[in-house]
């Protein structure tokens, strides 16, 4: 079964769907506190989202998506410095306007992204599998006069980067040790708990301090190519297509090196490091989420579903779709499901 293309969305009509799905209510302790938790209308699924304003002009946020449909959201563009720590998942991108794939998250690494006021960027989120990353956005004198403020020492290059007017995407700085215990403990908190959202507005104060001390080695650990400059990216992105096209197939990471005539080892290494996934996951998360599809879609059979789907024993495709989804297979047709 063909692949469906991903929802397309502006910023403005992501947040009107995560605004108009479900409201936490907001609160504010030196800060404005934007908190959503969403029942996702497209594809089924769930978006948590919390976006706090420590101080004027800079905002921290934490989105959580596990959504049963592929997205891509436009970002406006605004003139910010953005930068993404990634917990979980295999997000890409591209600068709008440059026809550039430039943006690549990866788990336990930074991307920092400077202004795209021509275009703005493009965030595709796969469907079916979990996605969490912290975000620190700065306007872009706020961001100078927060790292003057906190006593960071300015580099020529790196006060000239602030000050550039064209797009730049630097990519996968590894975390420090200390940004890496912060994100750690924040990641290990529930982020359904009542104090999940005054327990990261503190912490978001922390990881900008971090930020302001670690940024000139954070840029310097950056590269700021595209990733399909990286070595086997292309059949990584080959071997994408084959599983998307047709997630039911018996996929195995020999299987798909084969059609690819690639080495097996090679092959799982590059795609780990270029979706944050092994292939077995990877292949995993295609199959649900065209489960949730033809749940939602057709009147098949639950036992034909799991068939289509690749599994060959409907008990089995029952226990990972509850697990993946919270709701057995029959209950996520009938619509119902976690809030």
């Amino acid at each position: 079964m063909q692949k469906q293309p991903p929802h397309l969305l502006t910023e403005a009509q992501f947040d009107a769907l995560v605004a108009h799905s479900r409201w936490r209510g907001g609160f504010a302790f030196g800060g404005n506190v934007y908190d959503a938790d969403a029942r996702w209308p497209l594809g089924g699924g769930r978006v948590r989202y919390l976006r706090v304003e420590p101080f004027a002009g800079i905002h921290a946020l934490y989105c959580e998506f596990d959504v049963g449909s592929d997205m891509q959201v436009t970002l406006a563009p605004r003139d910010d410095v953005l930068a993404s720590f990634f917990l979980d998942g295999c997000l890409s991108g591209s600068t709008v306007g440059t026809g550039q794939d430039d943006l690549e998250f990866r788990p336990c690494h930074t991307m920092v992204r400077m202004p795209n006021r021509a275009g703005g960027y493009a965030i595709r989120i796969p469907g079916a599998q979990r996605h969490r990353f912290v975000q620190i956005r700065f306007e872009r004198p706020r961001l100078l006069e927060w790292l003057r403020t906190t006593g960071a020492g300015l580099s020529q290059r790196t006060t000239r980067l602030l000050g550039e007017e064209r797009p730049l995407v630097l990519c996968n700085a590894a975390w420090s040790a200390a940004t890496g215990a912060a994100l750690r403990e924040l990641s290990a908190w529930n982020s359904d708990d009542a104090a999940f959202a005054p327990r990261f507005m503190a912490r978001s104060v922390e990881l900008m301090t971090l930020l302001s001390r670690e940024f000139e080695s954070l840029l310097e650990g950056a590269r700021s190519r595209p990733p399909s400059r990286t070595p086997g990216a292309g059949r990584v992105q080959a071997a994408r297509r084959l599983i998307d096209a047709s997630p039911g197939e018996a996929w195995s990471v020999d299987a798909l090196a084969r059609r690819l005539a690639w080495n097996a080892t090679s092959l799982q290494g590059a795609f780990r490091r270029d979706t944050g996934l092994s292939v077995h996951r990877y292949v995993k998360a295609q199959r649900l989420a065209l489960a949730q599809r033809l749940l939602r879609s057709t009147r098949l059979p639950i036992a034909d579903v799991a068939a289509e789907c690749g599994w060959s024993c409907a008990g089995r495709f029952a226990q990972a779709f509850q697990q993946h989804a919270g709701v057995a297979p029959a209950a996520f047709r009938r619509g119902d499901g976690p809030p």
